[in-house]
């Protein structure tokens, strides 16, 4: 049987031929490519009920080239500093102290400090192993389905390299760093 979901256009549209958008930067970058956005009104739960694909799922973005020419000293510097407070147990005491804070209505007080105690270690051993770099240029491209390529793109500030494990930041938005960092951190610790 088939199942028609509602699309961004409000026309129902074979579930297979729709893709929920889980990465609104991604999205922004493939909008113009006959792909079949699922409505927003949808979240991401009724969309994996009826077997929406996640856009992140169908449209993969790998780095093509980098340079890390013209970084400023004091740039490298604030790079190893970040990467130091990004791997330190006083950062992932913060973080998991945000997760305990959202998760505070759900879990009875114990459960949470168990949790949190557990998260603590696991993120320490997650970020440790991620390596922090400040570069001049990004250039990565889109593949629709890990085969064709849909685009090149020049315009990413940032881009989280699963592969090698290391967080790429361009320097022209060093007055963002901080957020740009946070946002890719939250990232490899899974959150969307």
């Amino acid at each position: 049987s088939r199942i028609y979901v509602p699309d961004a256009k409000s026309i129902l549209v074979e579930r297979d031929r729709v893709v929920y958008v889980d990465d609104f930067s991604l999205a922004k970058r493939v909008e113009h490519f006959s792909l079949c956005f699922a409505s927003p009104s949808l979240n991401r739960t009724q969309c994996k009920f009826l077997g929406v694909k996640k856009l992140s799922d169908v449209v993969h973005e790998e780095i093509e080239s980098m340079s890390e020419d013209n970084i400023a000293e004091s740039l490298k510097t604030l790079e190893r500093e970040m990467e130091s407070t990004m791997r330190s147990k006083a950062f992932a005491c913060t973080v998991a102290s945000l997760i305990r804070y959202e998760s505070h209505g759900s879990h009875n007080s114990t459960t949470t400090m168990m949790t949190t105690v557990r998260s603590e270690t696991s993120i320490v051993d997650t970020l440790s192993k991620w390596k922090l770099r400040f570069v001049s240029k990004i250039r990565t491209r889109l593949l629709l389905r890990g085969t064709k390529e849909v685009a090149r793109d020049n315009t990413s500030t940032s881009f989280l390299e699963r592969k090698s494990q290391t967080i790429f930041v361009k320097t022209k938005s060093v007055h963002l760093t901080d957020l740009v960092v946070a946002r890719l951190v939250n990232r490899v610790l899974g959150s969307p």
